[in-house]
């Protein structure tokens, strides 16, 4: 395929194409060719470049999303890294506490908290609520 038609088939084939690439932000393109006797194969990689924090900086904006939600973190972050480092369960606790609920989550995106945790955070609420309710008809 001659390099004018398969620029213009990468624009038509897929408006998946078009869209990324007239997409605002998208701010970095990886493009890949292959000559293969008289065809040439082709791949796109759209991508939007992030802002490289420390980790400090990450546990700083993480710790001041949860505050705004009313969850508290815990006051040591070595306890968090701990589990951030691990596949699956629980570090040994640093202080004999264990957490009420560990995520583990990766985005690019540190402007508000996975929607898995605001929704259990909204469950929990609703089962405090309904718990609190139930022990006030309790007779003592």
């Amino acid at each position: 395929m001659e390099s004018s038609r398969l620029k213009s088939t990468m624009l038509d084939a897929l408006q998946g194409h078009r869209d990324n690439l007239l997409n605002p932000a998208v701010d970095r393109l990886g493009v890949a060719v292959v000559a293969r006797g008289s065809r040439l194969y082709a791949v796109e990689d759209f991508s939007r470049g992030v802002q490289v924090l420390t980790m400090e900086q990450v546990e700083a904006r993480i710790s001041s999303l949860m505050q705004e939600n009313g969850i508290a973190a815990h006051v040591n972050s070595v306890g968090a890294r701990l589990a951030c480092a691990q596949d699956h369960g629980l570090p040994v606790s640093l202080d004999n506490r264990r957490p009420e609920f560990i995520m583990r989550w990766q985005d690019a995106e540190l402007q508000r908290l996975p929607g898995a945790l605001l929704d259990r955070m909204q469950l929990e609420s609703i089962m405090r609520r309904r718990w609190a309710v139930v022990r006030r008809k309790t007779p003592h």
